[in-house]
């Protein structure tokens, strides 16, 4: 293993050496959670009324006042034909306009028609919309309860059948939905693809080069040559997807309040929680670090490594897709989905992430990527051991 070892820091010497290693494989996936988490976040506003702005033609009525009471950016205007101007140029979103007797009417309970003008093209002046008329609509309720009170009708009358809602609370409460979908997808999936790049030069590029013949040379074990390589590319795959981990930890503890819509609650990430997810991602790390290797060993040159990997990719990313999803489906609790690789490392981590863990689960997807990582390690080294290794295996 001493040998195995040495092998280790001369090839992850080499590959951290690399600057595109450093961008692709460490920073980039850190910098990319991060604009990514900071891109939710500017979305997230757009669903609050403190962030809509409505056009009004010249008017003072209740219904204005109604608007501005719920945080609405309430903006007058004088007249209909600016209004009109200005959703052309794209500078207004929604333009509101009131019947010249709409005081008089709400005070004596008569109907009213307000005109409200928008792009039908553009998807926030229909947010805008919506939201005014649920806000301008809360006059109509009111009405109709006084309506009902006047006749005798209570609201039970109304709607005889209510639903009290009685929460269950399993594990952690209010845990942030994008938080459970997106960060287990993002670790697993930069655990992959964090080792794409140097794992195409491991081996076969040492064929394309020729270098490999001087290596395989030396006294050193082929096997202990093979375990080596095999740490190198895992460690990186470990890093890329650490530096994932790490992008959502800077964002959720920045304190910047264009993250509060991504992590309502805080990062909900404490020791506990970070413990489980490395637990359940070093198999898997492990077994992607093991086809990598056997990926590169068995291909003829770099270019033919990534024509491959480009291929098993997708097989990787459509369980980790598909782990987004697993908790609006009753799938997540068989135990059968516990034993499908990268599948079963999603949910563990996002299971981690609720404050309910499920051990037996969690065992599982650890025995699982311990096999398929051992079947991956033994394939390369086969091959290794044989001496086509240099051309063909």
């Amino acid at each position: 293993m001493k040998q195995a070892i040495i092998v280790f820091r001369k090839e992850f010497s080499e590959i951290i050496r690399d600057k595109r290693v450093r961008s692709n494989a460490i920073i980039v996936p850190m910098f990319l959670v991060f604009g990514l988490l900071a891109l939710m976040g500017m979305l997230s506003g757009i669903g609050e009324k403190k962030n809509q702005k409505v056009h009004v033609v010249a008017a003072s009525n209740p219904l204005v006042d109604d608007l501005k009471s719920e945080g609405f950016q309430v903006i007058e205007i004088a007249s209909l034909d600016e209004g009109k101007k200005l959703i052309e140029s794209g500078k207004a979103r929604l333009v509101l306009e009131f019947p010249p007797e709409t005081a008089t009417a709400l005070a004596n309970g008569n109907p009213i028609q307000v005109q409200a003008y928008i792009d039908p093209q553009e998807t926030a002046g229909e947010i805008a919309l919506r939201m005014t008329q649920g806000t301008l609509m809360k006059r109509n309720a009111a009405v109709m309860a006084k309506v009902l009170v006047d006749n005798g009708i209570t609201s039970d009358q109304i709607a005889p059948i209510q639903v009290v809602e009685n929460k269950v609370i399993v594990g952690k409460e209010d845990t942030s939905e994008f938080l459970l979908s997106m960060l287990p997808y993002f670790i697993v999936i930069w655990a992959f693809y964090g080792g794409l790049g140097p794992a195409g030069d491991l081996v076969a590029g040492e064929k394309e080069k020729m270098t490999l013949e001087t290596l395989l040379i030396t006294p050193v074990d082929r096997g202990q040559i093979a375990i080596g390589k095999f740490l190198a590319v895992g460690a990186v795959c470990l890093m890329s997807s650490l530096s994932a981990l790490m992008g959502f930890v800077i964002a959720g503890l920045s304190g910047i309040p264009q993250f509060k819509g991504v992590f309502p609650n805080g990062l909900e990430i404490g020791a506990t929680e970070f413990v489980l997810i490395l637990l359940a991602l070093l198999p898997t790390v492990a077994f992607f670090a093991s086809l990598l290797l056997a990926v590169s060993t068995y291909a003829k040159n770099a270019r033919e490594a990534q024509s491959y990997l480009a291929l098993i990719s997708f097989v990787v990313i459509m369980p980790a897709i598909f782990g987004q999803f697993i908790g609006f489906t009753d799938i997540g609790s068989n135990l059968f989905v516990r034993f499908v690789p990268v599948l079963n490392t999603s949910m563990a981590v996002r299971e981690a992430l609720q404050g309910k863990p499920n051990m037996l689960g969690l065992g599982i997807t650890v025995a699982v990527g311990v096999v398929l990582a051992s079947i991956g390690i033994y394939a390369a080294l086969r091959m290794f051991r044989r001496e086509q290794v240099l051309t063909r295996i």
